[in-house]
């Protein structure tokens, strides 16, 4: 068995099947649809739990309830998709994370902002029925979720506004939310990573589509600062870090006659199109695909077609600058979540 990268997507636009992919370092393998014929409207979550790779996502075709399944590396198949049992629902994308020995999520409610938790009961294989946040958080958009210093953190945009917040479960609840002091403002879901011993939180800014990062020293956040490389996104990204490295993957906008990247098709694709979009990115472990740098400074009209690709950029050491944006190489397109991870594959 050899270690790989795994990656899950939800296909682009009207495709709403997941796919995965895997990568050995060497480059990314094309596109596999789920054996299971999963679909999600959303983007998906991965955890590694007990040794076994779950996968949790909204279901596609207008569906609300989530679904969830696990992946055999032997066979390379998925489990049957399988319903939530107690009827829990989401109008976005979950968030989920192992943390004190149990695999939690985390969702917005369906059709109003209020947030959600259940955990996966080993003992009759289903997950429990979902309790609401307490303390009134809200939420208009896919959430993150993290274990940080011995403690569950979930970080999110507001129900109303753009600001971001964050919170932490109390082992039967969760706190108040409490925003982010720097006055940090997000369109979309945030990611998180542990990274140098500290937490970092990227993602989209709220009047642009750039790409911004902070960090958490265990009190308080940084104000933002502007990702370099020219990464721009139409989701919120994903973030991982491995080998060292700090990854963020996202999803960018190309030109669709030249190929190549344009930030301008990008806003205007946005412009249009992030209103009737749900999602976010969610990243585990990721390399790059060597050899595949994007071409940025095009100009486009509002017009421009534009192509959504899976790029993503670097970070080696907290003190140095983004990398320049890759694509991923093998035309992988979605326009919600990317959710990836490692496992023992043959």
């Amino acid at each position: 068995m050899t270690e790989k990268l795994i990656c899950v997507h939800r296909g682009l636009d009207s495709d709403q099947g997941l796919y995965w992919a895997t990568n050995d370092g060497g480059g990314w393998t094309a596109d596999t649809r789920f054996s299971n014929g999963a679909d999600s409207a959303n983007g998906p979550a991965l955890a590694m739990f007990n040794g076994v790779l779950y996968c949790v996502h909204r279901g596609g075709n207008g569906s609300n309830a989530l679904w969830w399944s696990t992946f055999d590396p032997a066979n390379e198949t998925w489990s049957e998709d399988t319903q939530f049992a107690q009827g829990n629902e989401t109008d976005s994308g979950p968030a989920i994370c192992v943390f004190n020995g149990g695999l939690y999520c985390v969702h917005k409610g369906h059709g109003d902002y209020s947030m959600w938790w259940c955990q996966y009961d080993q003992s009759i294989n289903q997950w429990t029925a979902d309790t609401q946040f307490s303390q009134g958080n809200e939420t208009d958009c896919q959430p993150a979720l993290i274990s940080f210093d011995n403690q569950l953190l979930c970080v999110h945009r507001g129900g109303s506004g753009n600001g971001l917040w964050w919170c932490q479960f109390t082992g039967s609840d969760w706190t108040g939310d409490t925003a982010f002091s720097q006055g940090n403002e997000t369109a979309t879901a945030p990611a998180l990573a542990i990274y140098q011993n500290q937490l970092v939180c990227v993602h989209r800014g709220s009047g642009d589509h750039n790409l911004w990062w902070c960090t958490y020293d265990g009190g308080s956040w940084t104000a933002d600062q502007q990702v370099g490389g020219g990464a721009v996104s139409i989701e919120g990204p994903g973030l991982c870090a491995f080998n060292g490295v700090l990854w963020c993957a996202h999803v960018l906008g190309l030109n669709s006659e030249s190929g190549t990247a344009d930030p301008n098709a990008t806003s205007d694709y946005l412009s249009t199109m992030d209103a009737a979009m749900g999602g976010g990115a969610a990243l585990g472990s990721f390399v790059p695909l060597a050899g595949d740098a994007l071409y940025a400074g095009l100009t486009a009209s509002a017009s421009t077609a534009a192509d959504l690709k899976l790029a993503y950029t670097t970070l080696d050491g907290l003190s140095s600058s983004w990398a320049p944006d890759t694509l991923f190489g093998q035309g992988n397109c979605s326009n919600a979540t990317v959710a990836l991870a490692t496992i023992d594959l043959p």
